[in-house]
């Protein structure tokens, strides 16, 4: 078991998967900031496949 799925477990004041999803949706805002500028294909196809796991992140944290 990793340790945020054990302090997710462990949450119970919901405090730690409200400062994760935080993380995320800075994270996401930044890397949306990125994908706006007009990158070259292949820099624009990385940062598209890291918001994808950000998103994919969000979705099994809020399971918890």
């Amino acid at each position: 078991m990793l340790d945020i799925e054990s302090n997710l477990k462990d949450d119970s004041t919901g405090e730690y998967k409200k400062e994760l999803l935080g993380k995320f949706s800075s994270f996401e805002v930044d890397i949306r900031s990125e994908l706006n500028k007009g990158l070259a294909p292949d820099e624009y196809e990385n940062l598209n496949k890291l918001l994808q796991a950000v998103e994919a992140s969000v979705s099994v944290v809020e399971q918890y």
